[in-house]
């Protein structure tokens, strides 16, 4: 069959049927997509400033994979020390300052004490019934008010001598190695917290206990990084 020739009636029929559920296929797609946009424009409205966002993909591809905080710490720099991103629908709020941070999650918590469901984190790595990645809810009001019994302003006083002990002790370790001044620090933050959480005594940089702690927050570190894992972004993928 030559170019010029028509096309056959017998195929004419299903190549005009194909031709249209493209047709519609693309619009149906096309709409879908201005839908979403528009959607995500009016609430885009209400956030704070942050970096250009490429329509449907967002900040995706200007998530960082490394070192994440010195990114924002350089946005922060050009949007102020709270600014928004977008990684494929998923809203990231960023908050730079301590000052910003102590004044909406601390004075303004009973607004802003909600926590994302993250799926790489509670889905798939477990760490969801962790205090700091539970939804705000009864059970984690009651946790609250356990912790606040023991850590309270009124009765940290008794916890002077557990903080100073391991003050000696990270000042002595670190003049004997001074190569090992993070892992002295992260031993003796996790002594206070140990000793005070579970009377338990860490015995030191190779203590088993200690190791699994400083383990499972790496993992959740990596786990709860935002923008940077596919599952987060399309929880349907998970």
């Amino acid at each position: 069959m030559q170019a010029s020739d028509p096309i056959p009636p017998q195929l004419g029929v299903p190549f005009a049927t194909s031709y249209a559920a493209l047709t519609v296929a693309a619009v149906t797609l096309l709409a879908a997509l201005l839908v979403h946009e528009l959607s995500a424009y009016s609430k885009r409205r209400s956030m704070p400033p942050g970096p250009f966002r490429w329509p449907l993909i967002g900040n995706a591809l200007q998530m960082p994979q490394i070192h994440p905080w010195l990114t924002f710490s350089r946005w922060a720099r050009v949007y102020g020390d709270i600014f928004y991103l977008d990684a494929l629908g998923q809203h990231i709020v960023v908050i730079n300052s301590a000052t910003v941070a102590r004044e909406l999650l601390d004075r303004r918590s009973s607004i802003y004490s909600g926590r994302p469901h993250l799926t790489m984190v509670g889905d798939l790595a477990g760490y969801d019934r962790m205090i700091v990645m539970q939804p705000y809810g009864d059970e984690l009001r009651q946790q609250r008010r356990l912790i606040s019994q023991t850590l309270s302003t009124s009765t940290i006083g008794q916890y002077y001598d557990i903080q100073e002990a391991a003050a000696r002790r990270l000042v002595l370790g670190v003049i004997d190695d001074p190569s090992s001044l993070e892992g002295q620090i992260k031993m003796n933050i996790a002594s206070i917290i140990m000793l005070v959480t579970y009377g338990y005594t860490v015995k030191g940089t190779e203590d088993v206990f200690f190791g699994r702690a400083i383990e499972i927050m790496d993992n959740l570190t990596l786990a709860a990084r935002p923008g940077v894992w596919l599952a987060d972004m399309i929880p349907q993928r998970k």
